[in-house]
Order: structure tokens, then C-alpha cells, then sequence
């Protein structure tokens, strides 16, 4: 009989070990009791980002730690800028800015008004800004790299100058210390029905100014609501648009105004879910089918200096948005040494309760448009609901994602920095950044109505209610990640937010 051998007091046999120690999907991803979270600092990606959502004014922003030693800064794009291109684009070429006497008359009326040296009115595009009309601006075109509207239809409300010289964003700007040689500045925006900015009408002079008269900014965003007022206007009444419809179906004319459509557009050949007509020009199309291997996109290159164009090619090659996040995932693992990378989106509702009397009679207000935050009370715990859209490392299924720690991601500006020491962990250390929040509702639990008897002292139930998602970046071992990683990174996800993740 072979004899069995003893284990020392205390030890286990490995087939024991083996029984005991939990499957690798039941370890916990992160250690919850023994770690650090400390915040991401900002960094030029995301400061970027911030400046273009239009939420701030930026008359006067400090320079950043990370943006030392600049001194002229390129207006990034607007956080919506897809959208805002394509109200660009339906303004572009109306016809209403022919009307050289009805703009030369507002912009002298706007000059000797304010005292200055010129005014202009102007569509920032995706490269340029297009100056409509002018006095003593002196040019027609101007790169957006270098153009001060490209920098005021990011701003919220106005945007001033008393002396664009010493400003850190344009000191060395070939506009201020060359022709026109602008130092006091004010612009506002040509604001569409859906609030897009496209433009900008503005004021300028040679010399800087103590201070901004507050009646200033209010005439002239009159007369910039008139100029979008005007150019809003219907060209043509409804009796001539008629009569013109019934010329064009008549013998040559009719085959003039196809052929014109024709040489511009290209055949139609169908119609989008938005009932839009479809022009195909390559003429490889049928009546009915579109060119399946002809593919336009829709979105206009960024630019090139704030994004890496590699992984935006990449990602709007995919097929989808699962797809893509996939993809970068995958790039990110490989290009920044992580283990493991996941994209995740997350709900949170929280309850909370105020008197009537401090909430609008509607249903839902965003929660930054709200002047009571101040007096909600909590009435309950978060409810969170997660949902991993990729991963890459490892399997998804079945793991324990902590929805304490990635709520407090979610919740963080810029994101947070997490290291354990804990063995019972499996990974060690990583980021997790918001790179996409959708704006923050207050819900009614119960829909307001005009027959509902509610005094203006009684309670009522609030939902908050946040969505957005998160780039989560891990390590098994202990590794720091430096600002121009923890930037990168989180400007190859916005990449994704801007394709596909957004409502354009």
C-alpha cells in the first residue's frame, strides 16, 4: 500500500488550492476595498474638447498648464460640428447675401455706432472663414487656423477682445500684429432656428479698450437676430414659385432645367430615411439602386493637427458602430501597452425631490439650464445600469464591472486614475475617462398636467437622469500613464463619439 505523505500544519494539497480558488471570470476586475482614485488631470485633447462645447464664454480663458508657452491657439471644432457644418452649408450660397446695399448699410450703421474702424459679417466653415461683407477688414477668405469668428462661434452668448495682443490665444495671430491689425474685437452669433452658430457678425478696431459696454453685445445681437430674420426669408413668394414650377415643365425648358440638375448633381437615384433625394454622379446607378460600392461620407475630415486622421480612416471604414469600437479598442491596447480596453455605456437615474413651486410647469428641463439645483434632495440610491459595447483582452461575460467605480467616472470632469496593491485583484492599475456624456435631464416621476392639484409647497419626485459613455484602460501590474498617453487616448475615443455615437 503506498504510503500517503503529510503536509506541514496549515498547508493545503494542490488539489485542494485548485477546488478553492475562485474561475478567473469571478475575480474581481478591480480591487474595491484597497485602492487609490485620484483625478485625471486636463489635457490638451480635453480642453479642447470643453472649449468647443459652447457651454463657457470664452472672452477671457486662463492658459491651461497644459498649453504653456502658447501663443496662438487654432479655434478647435465645435463639440456638435457635424451639425453645425451642415447649417453652415444650407446658408452658404442663398441668395440673399447679393444684396450688397442692405449689408453695406448694417455694417456702416454698426461702425459709426460703435466707434470702431470696420464690422463683418461672416460663415465659418470647416477650413475658412468666408467673410459675406465687410468695411476695412481687408479680405474675403481667412484660414480658420488663424480666424478670430472661428474662435467666437464656439463662445456662448459673445465673445470680446479689449486687446487681442496680449491675449495668449492670438498674440502672435498675423491678424493682430499685421493688417487689419486688430485689437478690440466683439463678436456674436448668427444663431440658426436650432441655435447652431454659423457665423458671425462683428465690430473691430486698431486700438484696445478699458472696458465692454454691456448695451454693446445687447444692439448687436439685435442686429444679428435681423440678419438671420432676413436671410431666413423665403426668396421668392408662393404665387412666383408656383408659376416658375409650371414654366420648367413646359417643351425646352423643362430639358434645360434637367440637363442643369443633371450636370450639378448627378441622377437621382433614390431617397434617404429622411425623404432627402439622393444624387449619384459617376452614373452607375439605376433608377431604383443606388451604387452599392460608391460610398460619400457624410462627415468632413477633422482637423488634421488635433486628430490622428490614421484612426479616424480606420473607424469610419467599420461597418458599425460595434465594429468600430472593437477596432479602437484593439488600437489602443496596442499602441498605449494596455491588457485590456472596453467601451462602455452607462444609465444613471437618480431620485430626488423639490417643492413645486421651485420647478417649471413642463415635464423635463436639462439640468444646466436649471437655477434650483441647489435645492434638490436626495430620495433614494442610484439606480445604474452598464452596458459593454466592446472589449478587448479578455471576455466580457460574466465579469464583475463595478458600477460604483464607473459611476464615479462617469460623474468625474475629465475622468479618474486607479492603482491597488491588492493580490485578490486582477488588474493593478488604468484610466477611465467620459468621453461622450449626453446633457443631464431633470424627469418628472409623475407627468405634469394643468388639472393636477399640487399647491406650490407640496413635494414633487424628480428623476435625474445621466447617460453617457466611458473609455476604461487596464494594466495587471502597476504602470503610470503620462499626459500625452491619457490624451491620446482619450482623443481616439472622441473619434468615435464624433462617427458614431452622436445625433448629427
Amino acid at each position: 500500500m503506498a504510503r500517503q505523505r503529510r503536509l506541514p500544519p496549515g498547508a493545503h494539497h494542490p488539489q485542494q488550492l485548485m477546488q478553492q480558488q475562485p474561475s478567473m471570470n469571478h475575480v474581481p476586475l478591480i480591487s474595491l476595498q484597497q485602492n487609490s482614485l485620484t483625478p485625471i488631470p486636463l489635457t490638451r485633447e480635453m480642453f479642447f474638447e470643453a472649449y468647443g462645447r459652447g457651454k463657457w464664454n470664452l472672452s477671457v480663458v486662463p492658459r491651461p498648464e497644459c498649453l504653456t508657452g502658447t501663443t496662438l491657439l487654432k479655434a478647435p471644432e465645435a463639440y456638435y460640428e457635424i451639425r453645425r457644418l451642415k447649417c453652415v452649408e444650407s446658408y452658404d450660397s442663398l441668395p440673399h447675401w447679393n444684396n450688397n446695399v442692405r449689408f453695406n448699410a448694417l455694417l456702416q450703421k454698426a461702425k459709426d455706432m460703435f466707434g470702431c474702424k470696420g464690422a463683418s459679417v461672416s460663415l465659418v466653415g470647416s477650413k475658412f472663414q468666408t467673410v459675406k461683407h465687410e468695411i476695412n477688414l481687408g479680405f474675403k477668405k481667412c484660414a480658420r487656423s488663424i480666424s478670430l469668428d472661428a474662435h467666437a462661434v464656439l463662445s456662448s452668448r459673445f465673445f470680446a477682445m479689449l486687446d487681442a495682443s496680449t491675449d495668449w490665444r492670438t498674440e502672435t495671430s498675423p491678424l493682430i500684429i499685421g493688417p487689419p491689425d486688430i485689437r478690440y474685437y466683439v463678436g456674436v452669433p448668427l444663431l440658426t432656428p436650432s441655435k447652431e452658430a454659423i457665423g458671425i457678425f462683428a465690430i473691430f478696431d486698431s486700438f484696445p479698450r478699458g472696458k465692454l459696454q454691456e448695451e454693446t453685445v445687447t444692439i448687436m445681437k439685435q442686429m444679428a437676430a435681423e440678419i438671420m430674420e432676413y436671410l431666413d426669408k423665403p426668396t421668392y413668394s408662393n404665387k412666383q414659385m408656383k408659376s416658375n414650377a409650371l414654366d420648367l415643365t413646359k417643351g425646352k425648358k423643362t430639358n434645360e432645367a434637367v440637363d442643369l440638375i443633371l450636370k450639378q448633381y448627378g441622377r437621382a437615384t433614390g431617397a434617404d430615411s429622411g425623404s432627402s433625394i439622393v444624387f449619384e454622379t459617376d452614373g452607375s446607378g439605376s433608377a431604383y439602386m443606388q451604387n452599392q460600392s460608391l460610398r460619400f461620407s457624410r462627415f468632413n475630415a477633422p482637423l488634421g493637427d488635433l486628430i490622428d486622421l490614421s484612426v479616424w480612416s480606420r473607424l469610419l471604414s467599420c461597418r458599425n458602430s460595434k465594429l468600430a469600437a472593437m477596432t479602437l479598442c484593439s488600437h489602443l491596447m496596442n499602441s498605449l501597452g494596455f491588457d485590456c480596453v472596453y467601451i462602455m455605456n452607462i444609465r444613471i437615474t437618480e431620485l430626488f425631490i423639490i417643492e413645486s413651486k421651485y420647478f417649471p410647469p413642463i415635464n423635463e428641463i436639462e439640468i444646466e439650464n436649471y437655477k434650483c439645483k441647489n435645492m434638490l434632495q436626495g430620495n433614494g440610491e442610484e439606480n445604474i445600469s452598464m452596458k459593454i459595447i466592446a472589449i478587448q483582452g479578455m471576455d466580457g461575460a460574466g465579469q464583475n464591472f463595478s458600477p460604483n467605480f464607473h459611476y464615479k467616472g462617469l460623474k468625474s470632469e475629465f475622468g479618474v486614475a486607479y492603482t491597488s496593491t491588492d493580490r485578490l485583484c486582477r488588474f493593478h492599475s488604468g484610466i477611465c475617462m467620459p468621453f461622450h456624456k449626453e446633457p443631464s435631464k431633470l424627469v418628472r416621476k409623475k407627468k405634469f398636467s394643468k388639472q393636477s392639484q399640487i399647491g406650490p409647497d407640496d413635494p414633487i419626485e424628480l428623476y435625474h437622469r445621466s447617460n453617457g459613455y466611458l473609455v476604461a484602460c487596464f494594466n495587471t501590474n502597476i504602470k503610470d500613464h503620462n499626459m500625452k498617453e491619457i490624451g491620446y487616448g482619450y482623443n481616439c475615443a472622441s473619434i468615435l463619439r464624433r462617427l458614431y455615437l452622436m445625433n448629427n
